[in-house]
């Protein structure tokens, strides 16, 4: 489901690119997206801040299919901002995130500048 969502996403910021697909572009597009929910495949978030949204449900496998048990009602999320979790290990202190949790120390973060 996040990579679905994901790939909308992208091509939502190709798409308002046009004729001028670039890199660059693409990722300016997609930061001005500031609600995203992926057509309601999930709860909104807003990529642009590259912040995990504080809403989520509990599912339960019983059998071959999934059954909700919070919160109960369909089509509902339960947020909490007490949820999101900070952490640190090796590898979060390796990346060197800056204050947009952007790595500044990667190839990939270099290639995209």
């Amino acid at each position: 489901m996040q990579t679905a969502s994901a790939f909308l996403l992208w091509a939502t910021a190709a798409k308002a690119c046009g004729s001028n697909l670039t890199r660059s572009c693409v990722l300016e597009e997609a930061a001005k997206i500031d609600e995203w929910s992926g057509g309601g495949m999930h709860v909104a978030s807003n990529p642009g801040v590259n912040e995990p949204p504080p809403c989520g449900i509990v599912i339960e496998l019983v059998g071959t299919s999934y059954e909700r048990i919070f919160p109960t009602e369909p089509g509902t999320y339960e947020c909490n901002e007490s949820w999101n979790a900070g952490f640190t290990n090796r590898w979060t202190d390796d990346a060197e995130l800056d204050e947009n949790r952007v790595s500044q120390n990667s190839q990939l973060s270099s290639a995209l500048k």
